[in-house]
């Protein structure tokens, strides 16, 4: 029996944070850098989307749209994931909500990664 470890998808498989920067710069026409992200909080980050509540809202619209699916994985992470892989019993782990949990499987899918329920 392999030993079993958690990796977390945000930024560490996923380029989620990118993803969401582009999304939110083609709705708003906006040009926020990826160097002006300083926070998880991003209604700390994005100018013309001020409140938590329409960032959340930008977030439900962002699952459910390609540029959700079409997210880069991080430099480097799925050759890293085939050794580990071989290695370990790899589980992902995430804070995300119900609304990303089917398109979260489809990238997963797609990038040919193991998914547990």
């Amino acid at each position: 029996m392999k030993p079993r470890i958690g990796i977390d998808l945000d930024d560490c498989v996923i380029n989620y944070v990118q993803g969401v920067l582009d999304f939110y710069n083609h709705v708003h026409f906006d040009r926020v850098k990826y160097d002006q992200i300083q926070s998880w909080d991003l209604h700390e980050c994005f100018g013309k989307t001020p409140t938590k509540e329409a960032v959340n809202a930008m977030l439900g619209h962002f699952t459910h749209h390609d540029y959700y699916t079409k997210i880069p994985p991080v430099n480097g992470a799925l050759l890293a994931l085939e050794k580990l892989i071989q290695k370990y019993d790899v589980h992902f782990i995430t804070a995300r909500d119900e609304r990303a949990a089917e398109p979260t499987y489809e990238w997963m899918q797609r990038h040919k990664l193991p998914i547990s329920q």
